[in-house]
């Protein structure tokens, strides 16, 4: 799969396409989470870990993916649900929490989607004293809500 985000991407992109022999099977779609989103979700991983103590980063990523993630995904796609709870039905809830390091979850949000994951990481763990940072900074939103907010 490849992101394009400009014209000269969008040109080359159709070029490949009209030089590639057919049959072939193209997926386009709106596209993912902002670069604002995703960092934001990593600087939060960061911050559960110093703040919380709990976890770290990598465990704060892999708990996250599962708790607020994965429900995300799967009441989008019916085969993520499929997949999940196969998963669930076969492996122990920490065997779950590890196997987040190779399960795509956020990698295929829309901006809604990620919008949505990080309120939920943020409504969780304000209720345990963590203070996630920087959404107020305009992180998180749609480009055009933050350009109307500064």
């Amino acid at each position: 799969m490849t992101d394009v985000r400009n014209e000269r991407e969008r040109n080359e992109t159709l070029r490949a396409i009209l030089e590639h022999p057919l049959p072939f099977r193209v997926r386009v779609d709106a596209g993912g989470r902002t670069l604002d989103q995703n960092a934001l979700a990593f600087r939060w991983y960061g911050e559960i870990h110093r703040q919380g103590r709990e976890f770290t980063t990598d465990q704060a990523r892999a708990f996250c993916k599962y708790h607020f993630g994965c429900p995300i995904r799967a009441a989008a796609e019916p085969e993520f649900a499929a997949f999940l709870a196969l998963l669930e039905s076969r492996y122990t809830y920490e065997e779950l929490i590890a196997a987040m390091a190779y399960v795509e979850v956020t990698r295929h949000f829309d901006t809604a989607q990620m919008s949505e994951y990080l309120t939920a990481m943020q409504a969780h763990f304000r209720t345990r004293g963590v203070l996630l940072t920087g959404w107020d900074q305009g992180f998180g939103q749609y480009p055009e809500q933050r350009r109307r907010a500064s």
